[in-house]
């Protein structure tokens, strides 16, 4: 899908002295897949000294040393995030949910998910039920290889809780597969990896909970 040329403004957390800040995107021409796969980008700074040194207005130090931030890990239960078991007669459309258990006062989500694309073909995710997600956050370009990947970032950034069991979208496919044939939909970590990011702006832990298509 196309994306008219756009300026975007993409809240983006950063891991810098535990402050939020605002990033703006642009997006001339992308399509929605690179757009969600952009969410992924390294952000670098100067690595020289003297780069480091122009960067901090400080006077260059021979001898300076850099030290990363490290975001501090979550102590609350990891986010629950798994998909329903469907069947489904072979050429017709079938549509999982995606379910969440333990999410608690999060900001923001990202993830990859895996599916044999032999026995399905993506169609669209749709039913959003989580605010600030819509099809703008799912990167489908490469979904014929079985891929798509997620990002999700509460706009308000004041956190979001849900309660377990909640229906946050649908995934769609068509089954392509023959009768008998069957895939798990499921998260992996990779190419966009897991990470979930708490209001105290904390690493949560992320479980995938695997979901079945059998073709009837």
């Amino acid at each position: 899908m196309e994306i008219p040329c756009t300026i975007y403004l993409r809240k983006t957390i950063f891991f810098v002295a535990v402050s939020l800040s605002l990033a703006l995107l642009t997006s001339c021409g992308k399509t929605s897949g690179q757009m969600a796969d952009d969410a992924t980008e390294t952000v670098t700074t100067p690595t020289s000294p003297a780069g480091q040194a122009a960067a901090s207005g400080q006077e260059q130090s021979p001898t300076g040393t850099r030290t990363a931030y490290v975001a501090p890990q979550a102590t609350q239960s990891p986010l629950t995030l798994g998909v329903s078991n469907e069947r489904v007669k072979s050429g017709e459309e079938v549509c999982l949910n995606v379910q969440v258990a333990d999410f608690n006062n999060l900001l923001s989500m990202q993830y990859s998910i895996k599916w044999d694309p032999a026995v399905l073909q993506y169609v669209k995710t749709g039913n959003y039920q989580l605010e600030g997600i819509g099809p703008q956050n799912f990167g489908d370009n490469r979904t014929a290889a079985g891929l798509l990947t997620g990002l999700w970032i509460d706009n308000s950034l004041q956190g979001v809780t849900l309660p377990d069991g909640a229906t946050i979208y649908q995934i769609c496919f068509k089954a392509i597969g023959k009768a008998g044939q069957n895939t798990e939909v499921t998260l992996v970590d990779g190419p966009t990896p897991f990470e979930v990011i708490n209001l105290k702006q904390e690493v949560v832990g992320l479980k995938p909970v695997a979901g079945r298509v059998t073709i009837q």
